[in-house]
């Protein structure tokens, strides 16, 4: 065998591999994507429109709309002036007032906490209670639209998990599978 048939035959497994691997992180990619079998159930209200809509959020944050559906009985509690955002070595940070803050109890106050790291200034935070699970929903001051986050606050591990941001519609809603 040449110089030149070893190496394109090294060419030729380095290509193979490399589209293996391509295959394989595509394959988990989809895969992570379209599995909805870990996913809650969230109704959001539009703000400019008032329009209702139904989404089933999986666990990679992927969204599908679905056929509406009763919410879960939930307890809603709007947080208000718990932060006040100021920039600091030029990013904005959230510095918690829990001392003027209304609705706080112990637990809240770990959210909040996890909620001061976010990057953007917090316009207003709602808690949503549902089975014993809290889950908040955060409106952002950022440019050019409104985002709203929803997360879960996984209270063993005391750390919020981002589910999904929705542009312009607050969750009014969640039911868990």
């Amino acid at each position: 065998m040449t110089t030149s048939q070893k190496k394109r035959k090294i060419i030729v497994i380095l290509v193979v591999l490399l589209l293996v691997i391509i295959g394989l992180f595509s394959y988990r990619y989809i895969k992570a994507h379209h599995d909805f079998r870990k996913s809650i159930k969230v109704i959001t209200k539009n703000d400019s429109s008032d329009q209702i809509s139904y989404y089933e959020v999986n666990s990679a944050g992927v969204h599908r709309k679905i056929k509406s559906f009763q919410s879960d009985p939930i307890q809603i509690y709007h947080v208000t002036d718990c932060y006040h955002s100021d920039i600091v070595s030029g990013k904005v940070k959230n510095l918690l007032t829990l001392d003027k803050a209304i609705k706080t109890d112990i637990n809240d106050k770990d959210v909040l906490t996890e909620l001061s790291d976010i990057d953007h200034e917090i316009m207003k935070t709602k808690m949503i209670n549902i089975n014993n699970e809290t889950y908040v929903v955060v409106l952002l001051n950022v440019n050019l639209w409104s985002p709203y986050c929803l997360y879960h606050y996984d209270q063993k591990k005391k750390c919020l998990k981002e589910i999904k941001t929705f542009d312009g519609e607050d969750v009014i809603g969640i039911k868990l599978k």
